[in-house]
């Protein structure tokens, strides 16, 4: 099964160099971690939370679970950095999303706290993109 795994999405990859092929490693896993959380955020919106799968936090989550499966595709056909790109421009929006729009619905305190998950987003883009990427993404 691993190997079935490794031959689907890494073939393309077995003559680059390690970086690349660790860049795609890390991008597979990226996905399918942040496809699994989104899924289950989407649904505790949309059941626990009586939503419904209509609503319009929900539909953006599935919008970046289709950049999410976009992301996946262009990894396996080959291309990392745009592939990368598919997973942080989301995240990336998502967290400044938060900061600028929740302005005087929340205390500022707790808005300044959503700035914390920038930097786990800059190791991502320092792992798979190059310097002029990095200063766009900080």
């Amino acid at each position: 099964m691993q190997d079935a795994i490794t031959t689907f999405f890494y073939s393309r990859y077995q003559d680059r160099d390690y970086r690349d092929q660790q860049k795609a490693r890390v991008l597979v896993t990226l996905y399918c971690v942040m496809a699994a959380g989104l899924f289950l955020l989407a649904y505790t919106l949309a059941v626990h939370q009586g939503k419904g799968f209509d609503h319009v936090t929900v539909l953006s989550i599935f919008v970046i679970e289709i950049m999410l499966v976009v992301s996946l595709l262009l990894t396996k056909y080959g291309n990392n950095l745009l592939a990368s790109h598919f997973i942080l421009i989301p995240a990336n929006a998502a967290v400044w999303f938060v900061l600028f729009f929740n302005i005087g619905k929340q205390e500022p305190v707790v808005l300044l706290n959503t700035i914390q998950y920038i930097y786990p987003l800059i190791v991502i883009a320092t792992i798979l993109t190059n310097r002029l990427w990095i200063g766009f993404y900080t």
